[in-house]
């Protein structure tokens, strides 16, 4: 492997080292050794990415460099430029080096919820606010903390993540773990995270994921555009997520339903149970109307509230910013413009502008798939409706997959 660029050994890479430092002095003051242990690791992961990093351009113009990753390089190079240009999104001097980390994801986070509710538990940090996970640089240490959260009766769900944002603290760099993506995806990725760094609302996590998760997708298309090959590949992966995303929405409506209601604890917990199996049930006999068999682990495994929560941080508003950049009349100047004004309301008044928006893209969708269908029955119109109490579970356990889970978005 090659040795990280000597740019990197010098006055910046003292200068982030001195931040973080100065981070983990400020966080002692928080008290307690759960506290310094998680920030001790966060600290001491972040260092170990800062110490690994390889120019981008040494990588580039060296002999020894393997073609396949020199070829990734360049692409990134031009993705980023033209996320700049054309989104509008701060990519200068952003992945600029590399790091082989050898793994498959660069951090694990640890999600989340009640045993009966759908609501995530939240962490609080001192920059990010709060947020409904937390990151460990360790996948050990992620299940260990999994494994305390479910013995205190949390549901628990451990995700994978490729990449993250330092939201502009530090020189965040490609990595292994998504550079060879196709090149669909790898552009979703790139501008998601440089998202983050466009508009960051501090503690709100369902607006920052959602607008990262919608610049992503929109700006990959647009990259994309004149790609025809590529582009018809990342749609059929987008048509599938969004099949699957249909059968996550009708899984938390009857579980919401369920735990909503004026029952006994043990009652709502055998609704829950029904519900779960019977959506499994109805995933396996339908799966190419829900994204395809692709997904047929993540349902049997690692599917529940907590996994829920999760998906939810990053879709719940991705309609409202779909809908808000049609307002914009696509011109992406005008969708950030209207984006920091959003940015600038209170948190009640920018939830509610958001439903505001959620409901008209909605409506609108509706309408049009409406027409678009006219009297054919749509395959993907699917419904697999569970009705709690009445044995819907069948022969299937009513088992409630409460444990830790695998995958994941980060």
């Amino acid at each position: 492997m090659l040795e990280p660029a000597w740019e990197y050994t010098g006055v910046a890479m003292m200068r982030q080292i001195g931040a973080l430092v100065m981070l983990a002095a400020s966080l002692h003051l928080l008290g307690g050794c759960a506290t310094l242990g998680f920030y001790g690791q966060a600290v001491g992961g972040q260092l170990r990415v800062l110490s690994a990093r390889q120019s981008v351009q040494h990588l580039l113009e060296a002999p020894e460099t393997p073609a396949s990753l020199r070829d990734d390089l360049l692409r990134t190079r031009q993705i980023l430029l033209f996320a700049a240009q054309a989104l509008g999104l701060p990519a200068k001097g952003r992945y600029d080096s590399f790091v082989a980390t050898g793994r498959d994801a660069v951090v694990w986070n640890v999600f989340a919820a009640p045993e009966l509710s759908l609501e995530p538990r939240r962490w609080c940090y001192p920059f990010a606010g709060c947020v409904p996970y937390r990151g460990y640089f360790r996948k050990e240490s992620a299940q260990r903390h999994a494994r305390r959260m479910r013995d205190r009766g949390w549901v628990v769900h451990v995700g994978g993540a490729a990449a993250y944002s330092t939201l502009g603290w530090f020189d965040d760099p490609l990595l292994d773990t998504f550079i060879d993506w196709s090149e669909g995806q790898l552009a979703n990725l790139l501008m998601h995270e440089l998202a983050h760094g466009k508009v960051w609302v501090r503690g709100d996590a369902a607006f920052n994921e959602s607008l990262a998760s919608f610049v992503g997708d929109a700006g990959a298309r647009a990259w994309l555009a004149d790609k025809p090959q590529a582009l018809a590949a990342y749609a059929q992966d987008r048509l599938a997520e969004a099949g699957f995303e249909r059968w996550l929405a009708q899984l938390r409506a009857a579980l919401a339903a369920v735990y909503a209601a004026d029952q006994p604890e043990a009652e709502r917990r055998q609704g829950k149970a029904a519900v779960y199996a019977a959506l499994r049930r109805c995933f396996l006999t339908h799966s190419q109307a829900f994204g395809s068999s692709r997904y047929a682990r993540v349902v049997e495994q690692a599917v529940n509230n907590a996994y829920l929560a999760s998906r939810s941080t990053y879709d719940r508003h991705v309609p409202a910013f779909a809908r808000l950049f049609d307002d914009s009349g696509r011109e992406w100047a005008e969708f950030w413009g209207a984006v920091d004004e959003l940015a600038a309301l209170p948190a009640d008044a920018r939830g509610e502008a958001l439903h505001r928006l959620d409901a008209r893209h909605s409506t609108e969708l509706g309408q049009q798939q409406i027409a678009d269908a006219g009297d054919d029955e749509d395959a993907n119109e699917i419904q697999c409706h569970p009705f709690p109490g009445h044995g819907a579970g069948g022969d299937f356990p009513g088992t409630e997959h409460d444990g830790v889970g695998s995958g994941g978005h980060g």
